[in-house]
């Protein structure tokens, strides 16, 4: 019996050694997909293009759009590269008539808190999402398939079109 117990002991070291290890893997990228209700980037992403290696960009102000999506926004970003890794991002959506979903959030036209119960109007939110993108690095922001983060305290809005953006921005600057 004792010879048993070792055997069963073996076999649950290796089960849990094995949970572990699949626990431990990385989780694919999401921020590619589309959940933005239509906004979507023409240009093949990948992740390498995530500004956060020094060096790997060349410095510089890059842009990338979206399609305009069924409230009529098209999704517009803005990256700025120093000292080769992303220093600066702009995201905002624009009407065919120029106007800005951020300024007009600013101004308080938008009124996404006082319309939709939100806890931080538009523009707000997408500043949350850049600070992160900027400080932590595209890569280290997940999505889920609605396209949200719960990666960025008070970010409800749908973020991951603007990290697709980005990253095509971004390869407009690989060296």
């Amino acid at each position: 019996m004792h010879t048993f117990g070792k055997i069963i002991c073996a076999a649950l070291s290796a089960c849990l050694l094995a949970c572990l290890a699949a626990g431990c893997t990385s989780k694919k990228d999401e921020s590619s997909s589309n959940a933005s209700g239509g906004s979507t980037s023409t240009a093949s992403v990948t992740s390498a293009a995530s500004g956060t290696a020094a060096g790997s960009h060349k410095d510089g102000t890059y842009t990338a759009e979206g399609s305009y999506d069924d409230q009529g926004y098209k999704p517009v970003v803005k990256v700025t590269v120093s000292g080769g890794k992303l220093s600066a991002l702009d995201c905002d959506e624009v009407k065919e008539d120029g106007s800005s979903k951020k300024s007009l959030s600013q101004s308080g036209q938008y009124g996404m808190k006082e319309k939709a119960g939100a806890k931080g109007e538009w523009h707000e939110e997408a500043a949350l999402f850049e600070k992160a993108a900027v400080e932590k690095g595209l890569d280290a922001i997940s999505f889920g398939s609605d396209g949200k983060t719960d990666a960025i305290s008070g970010c409800t809005i749908s973020v991951s079109h603007f990290a697709a953006l980005a990253r095509e921005a971004l390869q407009k600057a690989a060296q």
